[in-house]
């Protein structure tokens, strides 16, 4: 067991955490391209001989591309594809050399490891660009474990110290139990489709004025997908809808109905019920989350001083500038 103590760790921020949640040690790590075709294209750098294809790097830099873009990026697509194309092509050196190392310890049971692997495989046939891929990630998956980094364990007071220095990062945002009733509008609708959007909200408020259950107007009158469940949202935080929906919704007092309420997406009229104020979470209800937060980022920074370390000794040859 290898356990992970007294370390100094990269500040916590919102973007990390949402990384975190959506990330495995597989994403981190063991991911590379699993193109179906051949590689016929174009030969970009070479490590102890073994190729790597402009093919092997276009998967990663298209998602980098895509990701910036969605951040609102400036740069054009061949912008950005020249600017990722290095850090690409070294990423793609790190996991081939990690996948040699995994070879040089020779194991017996790689034939075994790929079967699994290829058994989880969606594909029902697959090819041999795919298996190559797989067996590399078993390789370094060998390799990593060999070096002790895909069995962490963190200790309990690196957990407590961890979570006391950021405890700003673990406050939990305010909630309220809420119903909607949605009268939807196209993205750029005429005069007279907002005019009978407004006239469908105004009479389905009017029934609500009248003493009608909120359920029942919504299921009659609704265009959301929840309006059979009476248009119950459930709890919901700040952000979860629009700006507009929550300067209404946070400030009305639970059983209050508001009116019409534009929001980009169509006319809301909105019903809340209990209110959750802002809360500090305690230690217990995030030490999971911090365990893995500090085992992926201190395997990660194993891994890098690993890449680096097998460096040094490795015929390395970039063929791109």
């Amino acid at each position: 067991m290898f356990y992970v103590s007294h370390l100094k760790y990269r500040p916590l921020t919102k973007s990390i955490i949402k990384f975190i949640s959506a990330c495995t040690l597989a994403q981190l790590v063991l991911a590379s391209s699993s193109s179906g075709a051949e590689n016929s294209a174009q030969i970009i750098a070479r490590v102890n001989g073994v190729p790597i294809y402009s093919d092997d790097i276009a998967p990663g830099i298209e998602k980098r591309i895509a990701q910036y873009q969605k951040m609102g990026s400036k740069l054009s697509p061949d912008q950005l594809r020249k600017q990722f194309l290095l850090k690409e092509v070294d990423g793609v050196i790190g996991k081939e050399l990690l996948a040699q190392a995994g070879d040089s310890l020779k194991p017996k049971d790689i034939e075994a490891r790929l079967e699994k692997r290829l058994a989880i495989h969606s594909s029902n046939e697959i090819d041999s660009k795919t298996k190559e891929n797989l067996r590399k990630q078993t390789l370094q998956e060998v390799f990593l474990e060999h070096k002790g980094l895909l069995d962490l364990k963190v200790d309990e007071q690196e957990l407590l110290s961890f979570y006391e220095k950021n405890r700003k990062s673990f406050i939990e945002s305010k909630s309220v139990k809420a119903q909607h009733i949605l009268i939807r509008l196209p993205q750029k609708p005429t005069a007279a489709q907002t005019l009978e959007a407004r006239q469908k909200a105004e009479t389905a408020l009017s029934e609500l004025k009248k003493g009608k259950d909120f359920a029942e107007v919504a299921r009659q009158f609704s265009d959301s997908p929840n309006k059979e469940n009476g248009g119950d949202l459930g709890v919901i935080k700040e952000n979860y809808i629009s700006k507009e929906f929550d300067a209404i919704a946070f400030t009305l007092k639970p059983g209050e109905t508001s009116g019409i309420v534009n929001c980009k997406d169509g006319l809301h009229i909105i019903r809340v019920g209990e209110q959750f104020p802002e809360k500090q979470m305690s230690f217990p209800e995030v030490k999971q989350f911090i365990a893995g937060y500090l085992q992926k980022d201190y395997q990660q920074r194993k891994i890098n001083d690993l890449v680096q370390e097998l460096k040094k000794n490795a015929a390395i040859e970039i063929l791109i500038k």
